[in-house]
């Protein structure tokens, strides 16, 4: 296939864009008070602590960036030509990027608390909140679809948030059921995206 001198110079700068932000963020990291290392480097290695420690919450956090990256990709026109099913994906993704970052910067149980004062509810209350509203204003869309893998994360997440206000020494091993439930919950939520997405691209009727 033959590409002009218009289309090769386009491409070239498409692919230059994204290293932008990248770029922009390794000169606000040089800046940051502090060793430069602590920044860059993994925390494991900064720690001096195992490899390992909290492989769990790190496989949780790319499942997060795994269902973020479908949910984006599939909801564009090409893929999804339904108006209401690319609105809901879009939606989707962005809550999904909310509980990634959430999760990947501990903001419900360290930034929020310690350095802000937010206390963690609020922090549940506005991720169960952008739910909510996801839902109601894009439920028509999920009328046809197979619900039991989003019914499942929203019990696992509800049976997380039960354990970890429970006083540890109650219930032995509790940090494997807190975040173990987590973890289920995260596997059931890409699980949902995938179902959805495969479904809706391989349809070609209008919804909305």
């Amino acid at each position: 296939m033959h590409v002009d001198n218009s289309d090769a110079m386009r491409i070239g700068l498409n692919s230059w864009i994204p290293l932008l932000p990248a770029v922009i963020l390794l000169v606000i990291i040089a800046f940051l008070p502090g060793d430069v290392s602590q920044y860059t480097r993994d925390p494991m290695a900064v720690a001096n602590g195992s490899p390992f420690y909290g492989f769990l919450s790190n496989l949780g956090v790319l499942l997060w960036a795994s269902t973020l990256a479908i949910a984006w990709f599939c909801g564009r026109p090409r893929l999804v030509r339904a108006r209401d099913r690319r609105r809901f994906l879009i939606g989707w993704g962005a809550l999904t990027c909310l509980l990634m970052i959430d999760d990947l910067f501990m903001f419900h149980d360290r930034i929020g608390p310690g350095w802000w004062g937010i206390r963690e509810r609020y922090f549940v209350l506005l991720h169960a909140g952008v739910f909510g509203i996801l839902l109601l204003r894009t439920h028509r869309v999920l009328r046809d679809v197979p619900r039991a893998s989003l019914l499942l994360a929203i019990t696992f997440f509800g049976a997380s948030l039960a354990i970890d206000k429970m006083p540890e020494d109650i219930l032995p091993l509790h940090h494997l059921f807190e975040d173990g439930f987590k973890f289920l919950g995260i596997v059931a939520w890409l699980t949902f995206t995938c179902q959805i997405c495969s479904l809706w691209t391989t349809r070609t009727d209008h919804v909305g």
